[in-house]
This record gives structure tokens, sequence and C-alpha cells, in this order.
């Protein structure tokens, strides 16, 4: 979303347009703005080492039943259950995990964005005014805010079944607060 107010006060606007030059450099030609950007959340797919022996760089994991998100941290972004630990045999389902390897010459079969990363949002803010020259010709005072609230949103977790660091986020997809 987006908005944009340019504050009604002073000359040439609805209210106080009978006002002195004086007055409306110093009250006059003020403006507002806002922005904002929300997701509820990434879509992740859920990947593996390449063993298919087909040419390519990665493939899905094998899906074996739904994850059962508990506990959810930065480090286990899938929870501390048992299902959100990745079978360590590829091909092989031990009864609690989610997703594994596949076997070696295989595809695997977790359907792609099957799980969420972290939702995002961020807002900007903005203040313009303008000074008037001469006539119609003004200059133009400006003061922008990314992240107004500096805030930081969490990047993806990795997705590598059979990777030690499954379900850790090791970045944010946000920066700091910006300001010019």
């Amino acid at each position: 979303w987006n908005m944009v107010y340019d504050v009604p006060l002073w000359r040439g606007r609805m209210f106080g347009g009978t006002m002195p030059f004086v007055f409306d450099e110093i009250g006059g030609g003020w403006g507002v703005g806002m922005t904002g950007v929300a997701y509820s959340g990434f879509a992740v797919n859920i990947s593996a080492t390449n063993n298919s022996s087909v040419n390519g760089n990665s493939q899905r994991a094998n899906h074996y039943r739904k994850l059962k998100i508990v506990h959810r941290s930065i480090n286990n972004w899938f929870g501390t259950d048992p299902s959100a630990q990745p079978c360590t045999a590829a091909g092989v389902d031990n009864g609690v995990c989610a997703y594994g390897q596949p076997a070696a010459g295989t595809f695997g079969s977790a359907r792609p964005t099957s799980e969420r990363a972290p939702n995002f949002q961020t807002y900007g803010a903005e203040v313009t005014k303008d000074f008037t020259i001469w006539h119609e010709q003004q200059i133009n005072f400006r003061v922008d805010a990314d992240n107004l609230f500096n805030s930081a949103y969490l990047s993806n977790p990795a997705s590598n079944a059979s990777a030690n660091t499954f379900g850790q986020i090791t970045a944010v997809r946000s920066g700091q607060r910006q300001l010019q």
C-alpha cells in the first residue's frame, strides 16, 4: 500500500488561502506519505543433495509425513519435534521424520513450496515541504525513512534435508533503518 497526503493549508489550498507569502513559506506546502509491504511468509522448497544421476544442481527431498512444528526458533524454524529432523539414511523412512534424502538414482517426492518461511513486513515514511521561489517554481525538501520501525525480519531457513543446518536461519531479509 501507498499513501500520500498533501496538507491543505495556506496559499492555493483549502484553508488559509489568503495568508501572506511569508506565512505560506513557513506553514504551507507540507506533505506526508507512507508505504507498506507485508507478506504472510515466503514459500520454501525442501531440497536434498542431488544423487539422481541426472545433470542438475539439486533435487527435492522425499516427503514422508506432515511436519509437526513444536517450539519454533531461529535455530529450529521447523521446530524441535522429531519429525523436523531429516531421515539420515538415503531413501529410508525411519517412521518419524517428515523429510529425507532420496535413494541414489531416484527423484524426491516433496512437492514444491511445501513449507513456509517467516513473514515479512516493511514500512516507510516521508515528509516533504515545498518552498516557492517564484510563482509556480518551487524547491522541494524531503526526508525519507525506509524500514521506519527498524525491525529485523528473518530470511528463509536452510531447506536442504540432507544438511546439518536444516531449519536454521542465519540471515535477515530486512536491513536497518535508512534515512535520507
